[in-house]
């Protein structure tokens, strides 16, 4: 059997997580949620940083923020 991963994106309220479960009973896989995975890992000690949207929301910019077109 074939690998899959099928992400699902929008805005909130639209029915993702909805979609996300009724779709993995149907084909028989696994519902994975980001916000456990990401407090997993805030858990653990694994994290610098915060994780997830208000990560975004900060004035300091994240390491990958910087493009290639900086250093031209």
């Amino acid at each position: 059997m074939e690998s899959m991963l099928i992400v699902i994106g929008g805005l909130p309220g639209t029915g993702k997580s909805t979609l996300a479960r009724l779709l993995a009973a149907r084909i028989g896989a696994v519902h994975l949620r980001i916000d456990t995975i990401e407090q997993a890992i805030v858990r653990s000690g694994l994290a610098k940083r915060p994780l997830g949207p208000s990560a975004t929301r900060s004035d300091t910019p994240c390491p990958r923020s910087t493009s290639s077109r900086d250093s031209l």
